[in-house]
């Protein structure tokens, strides 16, 4: 692994280096260094304890406007499919633009590298009664699966748009524009929805850390939403106005990460000796008292597995730096590929000092707190102020997973409307060149996620159906990549990193992992729910209807306006 950061990290001592040629964009801007970014891109996508962010450069020569790139040369290969040279939707062409003075939004401008360890937390209350920590290993194990095969794509097709040109390059002919629009639909929901999953679980454990510091105080509805719009705005104004800063920010976040993580792990597993115990080892994992939820072990096992899976990030994020990488065909999949790898080790580890500390499952599983980890804490370090400060590491943690989230689902949806995407295009597809940052869709992700988090006060079971509605995106995102791969997978273009005989039974194994989860998402974490709605997921009517209205936004203005500039060979 240490030989892959180094290599990975030499690559980037060039700024932005694409597949034809070298453009050092941080020198020629006078910009601080990239460089411990991809290292924290590597070390933290690949733990869902940590959530991250990479500074992708961007190669100078486009304007905002949806104009063809000169350097989008069709190529046909051997195998007969119509590769893009250097193609990307990122970059500008008006030398006379302010923007290409000082470019923040090139620099610092996040598209997508997160993971949304927040909700890893909270699925640990349900993982543990559903499965435990083989619960946990055969997610970590799935998920390398299908990492390794968007690894595949990333290889061939190594561009900043990600699942939206792997979709355009793998459809047919007929449905090439259609199939990319509404991939990149879908996925920007899922990066939307995300943002609000965030901030409303991080409201949920500053109510809760109160709750804890004074036992009078009882959280109600809206004083969650009410930390939740603040959190949203605090995030939407260093994002609009503390660009610059995103690089300090990322860097003191590494080292805040790295050290809140081994305080984790170690301080509960030495304190416990003197105050809860241990678990034996043998208890650990074969005890079948884990499962309290009612169903057979199968299906507890595979609940289990859903609950958390969205721990483990958006594996499409790191394609989002292909421009600032010096071999992107090559060093891409390498860190897709270690991501997973990593979090066996990190996820597994986090997960069994929670099960080898001897706290009661029932005390985590139906949190008095609603926090399940403050319980945790409060047993096993037996100590107000310590768990205090444990709790607050993680926030701040959490705080900047939230400021990620907002800039990732916002450069993805400012991505999709360049190329003639999403609703008004024209408004959410345009730059502020004084502040140099897609204006519109950050205070429109700011509204949205806002607007909808006041279901709280009103049920929060209906906005929990919006925000479990990550899995069934992920599905929709990537499934339709595996199916296109797999049915002319002799004929796309093969990169650098090419599963070989292998990639079609990778393929088949990803695509019926991602239908599993999807289909135990649904079901009740309680066998004997007795018709509590809240134990329910009901985001199966949602994405549809989240689907139904992009269709309707294809008609509406998507098949006039998106991709018209790319050549249908």
């Amino acid at each position: 692994m240490l030989l892959l950061l180094l290599d990975v990290l030499r690559a980037k001592s060039s700024g932005y280096s694409g597949v034809h040629g070298s453009y050092n964009v941080a020198a020629r801007h006078g910009a601080h260094p990239v460089l411990p970014l991809t290292f924290i891109h590597l070390i933290t996508t690949s733990s869902p304890y940590f959530t991250t962010a990479v500074v992708p450069p961007r190669r100078p020569g486009r304007s905002p406007h949806l104009t063809a790139d000169p350097l989008e040369t069709p190529i046909m290969s051997k195998e007969g499919i119509t590769h893009y040279e250097g193609y990307s939707p990122y970059t500008f062409e008006d030398p006379h633009s302010p923007v290409e003075k000082h470019r923040p939004l090139a620099e610092n401008g996040l598209d997508g590298a997160v993971t949304n360890e927040n909700e890893l937390n909270q699925g640990f209350s349900f993982a543990l009664m559903l499965g435990g920590a083989w619960a946990n290993l055969f997610n970590t194990l799935s998920t390398t699966i299908v990492f390794g095969g968007l690894a595949e794509f990333t290889s061939s097709w190594p561009t900043s748009s990600g699942p939206q040109e792997w979709a355009f390059q793998l459809f047919p002919r007929k449905m090439k524009r259609a199939g990319s629009y509404f991939v990149a639909w879908s996925l920007s929901c899922l990066y939307l929805f995300a943002t609000m999953a965030s901030t409303v679980i991080v409201s949920k454990q500053i109510a809760g850390l109160a709750a804890y510091r004074d036992p009078t105080y009882v959280p109600e509805a809206v004083h969650v939403w009410a930390i939740n719009v603040g959190i949203l705005f605090v995030c939407a104004l260093i994002n609009l106005f503390g660009i610059r800063a995103m690089h300090s920010i990322q860097t003191f976040s590494l080292c805040w990460f790295i050290c809140g993580f081994f305080v984790w792990l170690i301080v509960p597993l030495v304190k416990a000796k003197n105050t809860v115990g241990y678990t034996p080892a043998k208890e650990v994992f074969t005890n079948n008292d884990l499962n309290l939820s009612g169903w057979s072990n199968f299906i507890a096992f595979m609940i289990g597995t859903a609950g958390v899976s969205a721990g483990y990030g958006i594996p499409d994020a790191v394609t989002h730096i292909a421009e600032e990488t010096k071999r992107p065909e090559v060093d891409l999949p390498k860190i897709m590929i270690m991501s997973p790898l990593i979090s066996l080790v990190t996820a597994t580890g986090m997960c069994l000092a929670f099960l080898f500390c001897n706290v009661p499952q029932i005390t985590m599983a139906l949190s008095p707190t609603g926090v399940p980890f403050i319980d945790f804490l409060d047993a096993t370090v037996g100590n107000r102020a310590g768990v205090t400060v444990m709790v607050v590491i993680l926030i701040y943690a959490q705080f900047v997973a939230c400021l990620e989230c907002q800039l990732a689902s916002s450069r993805t949806l400012f991505t999709f409307a360049r190329e003639g995407g999403a609703f008004f295009p024209s408004i959410l597809g345009r730059v502020n060149l004084t502040l140099q940052v897609p204006v519109w869709t950050v205070l429109f992700n700011f509204v949205f996620c806002a607007a909808l988090t006041l279901l709280l006060l009103g049920s929060e079971t209906a906005l929990n159906v919006f925000l479990n509605c990550s899995g069934t995106l992920a599905l929709c995102t990537y499934g339709p990549l595996f199916v296109a791969s797999i049915a002319c997978r002799r004929r796309f273009f093969k990169g650098p990193f090419s599963l070989g005989r292998w990639g079609f039974f990778i393929n088949i194994t990803a695509l019926v992992y991602l239908v599993f989860v999807v289909i135990f998402w649904f079901f009740p974490y309680m066998k004997a729910w007795k018709g509590d709605n809240s134990m329910f997921n009901y985001n199966i009517a949602i994405v549809p209807g989240v689907m139904l209205l992009g269709l309707l936004a294809w008609f509406a203005s998507g098949r006039r306006t998106y991709l018209t500039h790319r050549t249908l060979i």
